[in-house]
């Protein structure tokens, strides 16, 4: 590859102690806007901007195959790809790497959707300077890294839920009234993991689409432990209980639960943790039946 499609400046041949380094891809065709932005980089005093140019999308994607930059400066307009559509290629091989479009074109239109799709700024090459051009680069990069470990730690909390081996669930907690008068609280479903799926016996479709769960279960408290219960939960504290699914298929199940009122963007919901109980209540209901009939066998 010849000298006028890629090359590498420093911004500073050695950089001082405790200076970071950022390497940056600049994706731009103009010789002359290539040198502005290079020249503003090598400015930099609080970090060290290595840069490799290239001048082709297609050049782009054979570098960003091979090499890890901390951020990219992409020019929209290139001799083998236009608009958005150039970014969203780079993006698309690169998702790890913050992305600020340079633009000579001031679009506000065109702004707000690279923004949505995944660019970290956009800059009007118009209006760009050393301290923008930099303080735009730091702060794409560490929103960027922000953004990564979000998504991580979104992950890693999704497959903990999914894998649990108790029944998970959101509930979206709705004052409703009795024909008597009387107040009482629907419970529409939020979210919940495969575990409380197949504990149901429903679809998470169906599940999703009922008005109330609580009519699709059958509560095994007693009048007073309904009552604290509720005084519990209108006072924001975690409340348990036993109740079985009305299941489909009729087959006998017992969830021993607790459900903690939380506040959501001013909704009331309550997170609840159902564990599977049927066989440890049918073991429970033998022992309680064989000690009987030794009772009546005994008198």
């Amino acid at each position: 590859m010849d000298g006028q499609t890629e090359n590498r400046s420093k911004a500073a041949s050695r950089p001082a102690p405790g200076v970071s380094v950022i390497r940056v891809l600049l994706v731009e065709d103009s010789d002359a806007d290539a040198r502005m932005i290079e020249l503003h980089l090598a400015d930099a005093v609080s970090a060290c901007f290595t840069v490799q140019r290239v001048s082709r999308l297609s050049e782009a994607l054979r570098v960003l195959s091979r090499e890890r930059f901390d951020a990219g400066l992409v020019d929209l307009g290139l001799p083998d790809s236009q608009g958005l559509e150039t970014f969203q290629t780079l993006h698309q091989q690169a998702p790890h790497t913050a992305i600020v479009i340079i633009s000579g074109h001031e679009d506000e239109d065109l702004r707000l959707q690279a923004v949505q799709a995944g660019a970290q700024d956009f800059l009007a090459k118009s209006e760009m300077t050393g301290p923008l051009l930099r303080r735009a680069l730091r702060y794409a990069i560490e929103r960027q890294r922000t953004q990564q470990a979000l998504r991580e730690s979104e992950e890693r909390f999704r497959l903990l839920v999914e894998h649990a081996y108790d029944g998970i669930s959101l509930c979206e907690r709705v004052e409703a009234r009795h024909p008597d008068g009387t107040t009482h609280y629907k419970r529409r479903l939020v979210f919940c993991n495969e575990r409380y799926v197949q504990m149901s016996g429903y679809t998470r479709e169906q599940l999703l689409a009922c008005d109330d769960l609580t009519e699709l279960n059958i509560s095994h408290l007693s009048a007073a432990e309904k009552a604290a219960n509720r005084e519990r939960f209108l006072s924001g504290q975690p409340y348990r209980g036993v109740s079985s699914w009305k299941r489909p298929d009729g087959r006998e199940n017992y969830s021993e639960w607790v459900a903690m009122p939380i506040y959501l963007k001013g909704k009331l919901y309550t997170l609840g943790i159902d564990r599977d109980i049927t066989e440890r209540r049918k073991m429970e209901d033998a022992l309680r039946q064989a000690q009987e009939e030794l009772e009546q066998r005994v008198e």
